[in-house]
């Protein structure tokens, strides 16, 4: 896909179908039926790596982070990022990811850090849209603000339209 052999739409329907893949129920099977823990062991026995045998035998713990959010469902790609960023293998106790705890502090770092984490994916190098992500940027630039604030507004109804109708279906599932 990196060597530019597909064109834009070829790359999407690759790039759909690999994460389909993984994620469809497939002949009954869902994802809380696979244990990731051996399949991750098994990967890296594979390429043998020498704790492929210990990392099976650990026992996951969910650390209780001083930023942990108790109704935050929304922004777990962004903590993800943040912790991959962050994370030197210290302690819980002793990992600062510069985030504060649940707060309108919190939720205004976590604004940000969705415009800096979407804004690096989007202008990146590799990234095959980069281009049109710039050209589309300047234009949207030139616009009056009124029309910009328009568009905005617009955008967050979409979205949260799109939120809602994911509840219900979830609800109903």
């Amino acid at each position: 896909m990196i060597d530019g052999s597909l064109d834009s739409e070829g790359q999407w329907k690759s790039f759909e179908a690999q994460v389909s893949g993984h994620f469809k129920d497939v002949d009954g099977i869902d994802l809380k039926d696979i244990d990731l823990k051996d399949m991750f062991a098994r990967h890296l026995k594979l390429h043998r790596h020498k704790r492929y045998a210990s990392i099976k035998k650990l026992n996951a713990k969910i650390p209780r982070l001083k930023w942990s959010t108790r109704s935050n469902y929304r922004d777990c790609g962004v903590f993800a990022m943040l912790h991959m960023e962050s994370y030197m293998g210290e302690a819980p106790s002793k990992w600062d990811c510069r985030l504060v705890a649940e707060s309108k502090e919190q939720f205004d770092m976590l604004r940000r850090l969705r415009f800096k984490f979407a804004t690096k994916m989007l202008l990146h190098e590799l990234n095959v849209h980069r281009e049109k992500m710039l050209d589309e940027a300047k234009e949207f630039d030139k616009l009056d603000s009124e029309v910009k604030m328009e568009i905005i507004v617009q955008a967050r109804m979409n979205r949260k339209q799109r939120e809602e109708k994911n509840e219900e279906e979830l609800e109903a599932n």
